[in-house]
């Protein structure tokens, strides 16, 4: 069967995947919405953190919170985002939330958090 599903292209898994479609993200865009890749720059910003730490590098510094404080694109973290919960019926048991909340954007925006402050939060705008 893998062989099989290799000769195909990997599944309907791996299609989706190759073309930056996630379905369940898909299912959370507004009317209209478009999936695209998702971004990781708020999540990358730790990246620059470290660079900023290690080299004492104010630039580094000063891209990491840029980065991690304006987001990009609209399923980022951002001051101005709508909290306001709705109806989430994607799940087993039907509840309420932000419906363009991820767990995995969610662990890797309060990783970068964490790491952003901890290496240069004395550089914080």
């Amino acid at each position: 069967m893998g062989a099989e599903r290799a000769a195909r292209g990997g599944g309907p898994r791996q299609a989706a995947h190759e073309h930056g479609v996630d379905r369940r993200a898909a299912a959370r865009l507004p009317p209209g919405g478009r999936a695209v890749r998702p971004s990781h720059r708020q999540a990358h910003a730790r990246l620059d953190a470290y660079a900023a730490a290690r080299l004492a590098d104010g630039a580094y510094a000063a891209r990491a919170w840029r980065h991690f404080l304006t987001p990009s694109l609209p399923w980022e973290y951002g001051h101005d985002r709508d909290w306001s919960a709705g109806q989430v019926r994607t799940t087993l048991n039907p509840s309420t939330g932000a419906p363009w909340v991820l767990t995995p954007g969610t662990a890797q925006f309060a990783l970068s958090a964490i790491q952003c402050l901890a290496l240069i939060g004395d550089r914080l705008p």
